[in-house]
């Protein structure tokens, strides 16, 4: 069977053609397919590096801030009520605020009482009932000393009232004052 020269070129083309379509589907393709994987691959992992390295340089700042705050929550125990123990604790509350009231003359102290301490957290909180007879402006002040003590006071109830309600110079108030203590690890 002799073949002629167009069915020769035809026949060449073919296998010209299976050539090219085998080469481009089992060479070319998965490699530009591989190529663009890696390229995915190496953006992923640029992308993670520099959060990597964006944490790394937020760390010395970190760090910082963590010593800054230990810091503060040292000062800031500091203004506890000293005391281990709530009896303790409620008797040095109660030194602090006859204290206060004594600096100012003309303010009767009439009934102090000790309320039953609070525990939050590891904190208990100490709570003292202090009955005062003075001048309306002289209670403020006194307000103001206990709130702005060196230890960390808060006045958590105040009631007023007034022995005339015409000149309302003298009042009568009584004041929950609390102050916290730190609980032991044994008392935890």
């Amino acid at each position: 069977m002799k073949v002629n020269i167009r069915e020769k070129k035809i026949l060449l083309s073919a296998i010209g053609l299976a050539f090219v379509l085998l080469t481009y589907y089992y060479i070319i393709e998965p490699a530009v397919e591989s190529q663009q994987r890696i390229t995915a691959e190496l953006a992923a992992s640029v992308s993670t590096a520099q959060q990597n390295q964006l944490r790394v340089s937020r760390k010395f700042r970190l760090e910082q801030r963590l010593e800054q705050m230990g810091l503060e929550f040292e000062q800031l125990e500091a203004g506890l009520l000293p005391g281990s123990k709530a009896p303790l604790a409620a008797a040095e509350l109660q030194k602090i605020v006859k204290a206060i009231v004594r600096k100012y003359p003309g303010v009767n102290i009439v009934s102090e009482k000790v309320l039953e301490p609070v525990e939050t957290g590891v904190y208990q909180r100490i709570a003292v009932q202090v009955t005062v007879n003075c001048l309306l402006t002289k209670l403020k002040d006194i307000i103001y000393q206990i709130e702005h003590n060196k230890t960390l006071l808060n006045i958590s109830e105040v009631n007023i009232r007034l022995a005339n309600q015409r000149h309302p110079k003298d009042v009568k108030a009584t004041m929950v004052v609390e102050g916290a203590i730190r609980l032991g690890e044994n008392d935890v």
